[in-house]
C-alpha cells in the first residue's frame, strides 16, 4: 500500500494486512498508553532517525530495491523520555514462482500445467518476495551515527493479538538499549562537532596567515617598484649631469640633438617618483 497522506501512523503493510495491522497498532498504542508511556506521531525536527524497512523475511546482503511507502512523521513511543520509533510492516517470504502467460506468475506450488499446453511455454521460474500475511513489529531508535533496532516476527498471521502485554513489556524494557544508543550518538556528535570547530579554527589560522603572506608580497612588490623608479631616476640624473658638462663646447648640432635625447630618455623613464608616490604605498598591515 502507497497511501497519498504521509502524516499516518508508520505500517507498511498490503490491503489484505492493513486490518490486522491497525488492531495490533490499537492494542499496542492503548497498551503503552495504560502504562503512561505516550505515543505520538513525532514532529519533523524529531532527532530519531527512520531506518529503511526491509520486509524480507531473511535479509541479505543483497539491497530489497522496494520502493515501499514511508511516513512524513515518525510514530514514536516514549518510555519515561527515551524516544524510541515503532513500524509495524508486512514480512515478506522468499517464493518460488512460475509464469503463467500474459505476464502473470503464480506460485509454483499453485501451478497447474494447462491441458495441451506444452512444458516449454511456462518453464520460465522465479523467485520472488511475496507479502505473507505475518506482521513485524520494528523499534528503532539513532542519534546521529549511533542505531539501535529490534524486531518482533510474528510466526503465524494473527500470533501478535495474542501477545500484545508481552510485546509491549517487551519493547519497554529496551529502553536502556535505546537510551545507550541516543547517548552513544550524542558522544559522537559532540566530538564531531569538537573536530569541525577545530578544523575551521585551522583553516581560518591558514587563511589569515595566508593574506598576511599575500600583503607583505603585495607591499614588497609596490616599494620594489619605487625603489626602481627612483634608482633610475638617479642614474639618469647622473647621466645627464654627466654629459652635460661634456657638451660644454660641443657644437650647437650636438648641443641640440641632447636636448632630444634627454627629453627622450624623461619620457621612456616616465613620471618621477615623489612624496604622494610614497604616502600611497601601503604596508602590510594597511593591507591585512
Amino acid at each position: 500500500m502507497k497511501p497519498a497522506k504521509r502524516n499516518l501512523v508508520d505500517l507498511v503493510v498490503t490491503t489484505e494486512s492493513l486490518d490486522p495491522a491497525l488492531s495490533l497498532a490499537n492494542e499496542l498504542f492503548n497498551a503503552f498508553e495504560r502504562k503512561g508511556h505516550r505515543i505520538i506521531l513525532a514532529a519533523l525536527n524529531e532527532s530519531v532517525c527512520r531506518p529503511e524497512v526491509d520486509t524480507r523475511d531473511a535479509p541479505t546482503k543483497q539491497p530489497s530495491y522496494n520502493n515501499l511507502w514511508g511516513p512524513a512523521r515518525k510514530t514514536v513511543l516514549y518510555v519515561n523520555g527515551t524516544p524510541i520509533g515503532l513500524t509495524i510492516f508486512e514480512i515478506t517470504e522468499a517464493t518460488a514462482m512460475r509464469y503463467k502467460g500474459d505476464g502473470v506468475y503464480v506460485k509454483e506450488a499453485d501451478f497447474v500445467m494447462p491441458k495441451g499446453a506444452h512444458w516449454e511455454q511456462f518453464h520460465w521460474r522465479s523467485v520472488k518476495d511475496i507479502p505473507s500475511g505475518r506482521l513485524c513489529l520494528r523499534a528503532y531508535s539513532s542519534y546521529y551515527t549511533a542505531q539501535w533496532s529490534r524486531q518482533w516476527k510474528e510466526r503465524h498471521p494473527g500470533d501478535f493479538l495474542k501477545k500484545v502485554t508481552a510485546l509491549v513489556k517487551e519493547v519497554i524494557a529496551c529502553e536502556a538499549e535505546a537510551a545507550e544508543a541516543i547517548a552513544t550518538g550524542k558522544q559522537r556528535a559532540e566530538a564531531e562537532d569538537m573536530r569541525w570547530k577545530a578544523q575551521q579554527e585551522q583553516w581560518r589560522r591558514e587563511e589569515l596567515q595566508r593574506k598576511r603572506e599575500e600583503a607583505e608580497k603585495a607591499s614588497r612588490n609596490e616599494l620594489e617598484t619605487l625603489l626602481v623608479r627612483c634608482e633610475r631616476w638617479d642614474r639618469l640624473d647622473r647621466l645627464i649631469e654627466a654629459v652635460t658638462m661634456q657638451a660644454a663646447d660641443a657644437s650647437d648640432e650636438s648641443k641640440a640633438r641632447l636636448d632630444m635625447l634627454i627629453d627622450a630618455a624623461k619620457r621612456i623613464e616616465g613620471r618621477r617618483p615623489t612624496l604622494e608616490d610614497f604616502l600611497a604605498w601601503k604596508t602590510p598591515h594597511e593591507r591585512g
